[in-house]
């Protein structure tokens, strides 16, 4: 874009000699393996600064997926070990020869749904990697008047992982909740959501956990012309919306 507008500029033809650089200055001692030596700043920054973190996993791992309607997508709630059609599917199929995975999410959950069926569901899998995604029907189921408190979202929250963390010792990945696209009823409610997100990133921070968002993901794909093929309504994903999260994840997940 840049070079086309130099050219119009100067009505002639640009070009750009590629020149080998070799002369490098080492950083400062201070810099020099920063994410070892200083993992919680490091996750602070990359977290802030919107980003996700690399996950790594043992092969022969159990994983969980965790949440509401977002993961619980065409889930057989007769079959306790039926993983549904969203993007934990896509992840099951793509890790099956290096871990095994269940799926406990159900429709329509907020934090504290899950909080009452956790020994059921999340200690009976005892998993060694917890992928959790829940928190946008605290904003939604409600809005704006009977929605859960935040203060009430943080408790339930800090609950929910320090459990997850002392029943069960597994890892903790949390990803973002997220709105898809601008329908202006859904859109409303992202003040709401994105105090909540906020929040979340503290517990992450605070616990060191895994953090994956899927936000530059989607704005990389959307317009207000295709919001369709990722989200009909903005809370939930399409197979086209569910493909972002699963190349999302994939991206990020190392086995070893």
């Amino acid at each position: 874009k840049v070079i086309k507008q130099i050219e119009q500029q100067f009505n002639k033809k640009a070009y750009i000699d590629i020149l080998k650089f070799d002369k490098f200055v080492s950083a400062e001692e201070e810099h020099q393996d920063y994410a070892l030596k200083n993992p919680q700043a490091f996750l602070t920054e990359t977290i802030e600064s919107g980003r996700s973190t690399q996950i790594n996993i043992k092969k022969g791992a159990k994983i969980l997926f965790i949440g509401d309607s977002v993961t619980a997508y065409g889930r057989d709630y007769n079959e306790f070990a039926s993983i549904g059609k969203s993007y934990a599917k896509m992840l099951a199929d793509e890790w099956q020869d290096n871990a095994t995975c269940y799926n406990t999410s159900v429709s329509g959950r907020k934090v504290k749904d899950v909080l009452d069926h956790f020994d059921e569901e999340v200690v009976r899998v005892n998993p060694d990697y917890a992928f959790v995604l829940i928190g946008v029907n605290d904003t939604w189921h409600g809005f704006p008047s009977a929605n859960n408190p935040l203060p009430k979202f943080m408790e339930e929250y800090n609950l929910l992982i320090n459990l997850i963390k002392e029943k069960t010792n597994a890892k903790i990945i949390v990803m973002e909740p997220f709105i898809i696209g601008s329908v202006p009823e859904i859109c409303i409610m992202k003040a709401d959501l994105n105090a909540r997100i906020e929040i979340i990133k503290k517990i992450v921070i605070e616990n060191n956990l895994g953090y994956i968002t899927f936000k530059k993901a989607f704005e990389n794909y959307l317009n207000k012309d295709n919001e369709q093929i990722y989200s009909h309504e903005g809370i939930h994903p399409t197979m086209e919306g569910y493909k972002v999260m699963y190349e999302v994840i994939k991206n990020l997940v190392h086995f070893n």
